[in-house]
């Protein structure tokens, strides 16, 4: 194996930077197998358990699949292991064909390959003649990949869709995709394609992914035929990479599963709301912290004793969690208030400024030399070993990996703390009175949508419609009161209407904190906002609930 410096070049390497889906159902008998996952912590393949059924990729992709997730994040971290054929020899182990695999772009410099990344293909045969198409995508390695993932928007300098380094990335998977296929015979119309990838293989995965969803075309004008539902995209530790939340919360996208621990601070870069408002496209699924279970301290007692022992299979330690750490993950987000927004962050001077962190980069990671494939972390354990495990503690394929094994999706993904919005009717007039004959369905229409305009669900004349989405409000309404939540970290528009004819109609939205058994909040609040208004006959409001708070968009 290789000495201890390689291996922390290793840990170096990664740091690129919702209520729970439908689960498909498993085959009858999946098939227990022990698999060697390369271990990044170690640089080694470590023997761990797993259930094993490739009759899974015949199944809906839009069911979230927690089996098939397992062994994505097994191949997720194993492809840091390819130089020496791991991933390789896991596919193979898996059913795979070895002999189809075709590694790309892995040496760290490539000076026609600015924005690129490492990656792998492979064949499976599945029954009815189909074919499973592996698309398994590296984290950060060497300084181009750390300059490709500063490239917020270098060509433009202004804030765009996509994050520019992750999109060049993920159309240079798509050509060489579209090659790869053609180049195996493979009829695109009978394929499934399974991609997955960590950190920034992650996000890379997040958008090709999507591309494949809507039949992006490649560089060269090529299509791959395939449908969405035949298309299972897993990720983990994801950076952000969209700013269009009417993209990325599209139900499109619904097949794509993002899980993320809270404690990571790589998911919350570039920056998730203020001007910047970048994230993951897709559903995300959220890790369990202590800080968030604090309502159920016993429950994450129990999960930590779990995950524990792949922990110290995979790193050769014991897992200790991290106090603070998601504190530290929040305060990165924060610095967007520091750094300004995209345009900003290209002009400005000093050490928040894109050109001081560019500069930083191509000292710290020279592309030729001795200290070639130094990374953050390495340097860091050289200062302080105690926080050099604390990032890995947060982000390393390895603890992902762990943290799946540890449980089933209803014991380790979190529903975390949604915003919980209450309508109120009160009556006729400008103020909010209390009217006793107001008797029958709710007076108001009720449209939630996201922002650009996708509905996500509707109320009127008695009625509720939930859309099948990415965003679940759980819309209710009643006699004189409706309710519904926004997820964490999401947006909503409200836009309610009068009825055409009658008299006013006086309402208040108000905004809390969900209390729920993992966050320990007390179910009586103060609200943090509340918006009071009167409708006449005909009228429409619209209100955007965003940060916790209602606050109505005047045209």
């Amino acid at each position: 194996m290789r000495s201890a410096g390689l291996r922390r070049l290793v840990l170096a390497s990664l740091l690129a930077g919702a209520s729970l889906a439908m689960t498909a159902e498993v085959g009858a008998a999946p098939e227990a197998m022990t698999l060697q996952v390369g271990a990044v912590t170690t640089k080694e393949e470590v023997p761990l358990g797993y259930q094993w059924d490739r009759e899974w990729l015949l199944q809906d992709s839009y069911l979230y699949n927690h089996g098939l997730a397992r062994i994505c994040g097994a191949i997720s971290s194993t492809v840091y292991l390819q130089g020496e054929g791991s991933l390789t020899r896991l596919w193979s182990d898996l059913g795979g064909d070895g002999s189809s695999v075709r590694d790309y772009h892995y040496p760290r410099v490539e000076p026609e390959y600015k924005d690129k990344c490492g990656y792998s293909f492979g064949l499976m045969d599945l029954s009815q003649g189909e074919k499973l198409v592996l698309v398994a995508i590296r984290g950060t390695e060497g300084q181009q990949e750390w300059l490709s993932n500063l490239n917020i928007a270098d060509s433009t300098r202004r804030k765009g869709r996509y994050h520019e380094g992750f999109e060049k990335a993920a159309r240079l998977v798509l050509q060489d995709l579209g090659a790869y296929l053609q180049e195996q015979g493979v009829e695109q119309d009978r394929a499934a394609f399974l991609v997955t990838g960590h950190s920034r293989g992650a996000a890379v995965a997040d958008l090709l992914g999507a591309f494949l969803d809507r039949k992006e075309p490649a560089a060269d004008g090529s299509i791959i035929a395939t449908e969405p539902g035949r298309v299972y995209t897993y990720t983990f530790a994801t950076p952000s990479s969209c700013t269009v939340i009417g993209e990325r919360r599209a139900a499109l996208y619904r097949n794509i599963f993002n899980i993320i621990n809270p404690e990571d601070a790589v998911p919350e870069l570039p920056f998730k709301g203020g001007s910047w408002d970048y994230n993951n496209i897709g559903v995300n699924f959220y890790l369990p912290t202590a800080t968030k279970l604090k309502g159920d301290m016993k429950r994450y007692g129990e999960l930590t004793a779990k995950m524990s022992v792949p922990f110290a299979q995979l790193t050769g330690r014991q897992f200790q969690p991290m106090p603070g750490s998601e504190d530290f993950a929040r305060a990165v987000k924060n610095l967007q208030w520091a750094v300004g927004s995209v345009e900003r962050f290209y002009k400005r001077r000093g050490k928040l400024g894109h050109t001081a962190m560019v500069n930083f980069i191509k000292r710290s990671l020279p592309e030729t030399g001795e200290v070639s494939g130094k990374g953050f972390t390495e340097m860091l354990a050289e200062k302080n070993d105690e926080a050099a495990l604390a990032v890995m503690n947060m982000h390393s394929a390895d603890t992902y990996n762990a943290w799946i094994l540890a449980g089933e999706p209803q014991e380790i993904y979190m529903r975390g703390t949604p915003t919980r919005c209450r309508l109120r009717v009160e009556g006729g007039g400008d103020k909010l009175v209390e009217l006793k004959s107001l008797q029958g369905n709710l007076p108001l229409e009720i449209t939630l949508a996201l922002p650009g305009g996708e509905e996500v669900a509707t109320y009127k004349d008695g009625e509720t419609i939930q859309q099948a989405h990415a965003v679940n409000p759980e819309l209710k309404a009643y006699i004189r009161t409706a309710s519904f939540t926004v997820p964490e970290g999401e947006k909503l528009e409200v836009r309610l209407k009068a009825p055409e004819e009658g008299q006013k109609i006086a309402f208040e939205l108000s905004t809390t904190l969900e209390a729920n058994g993992e966050n320990g909040l007390d179910k009586h609040q103060r609200p943090i906002s509340a918006a009071r208004k009167a409708l006449k006959p005909g009228e429409t409001v619209r209100f955007l609930i965003n940060n916790r708070r209602a606050r109505e968009i005047r045209n």
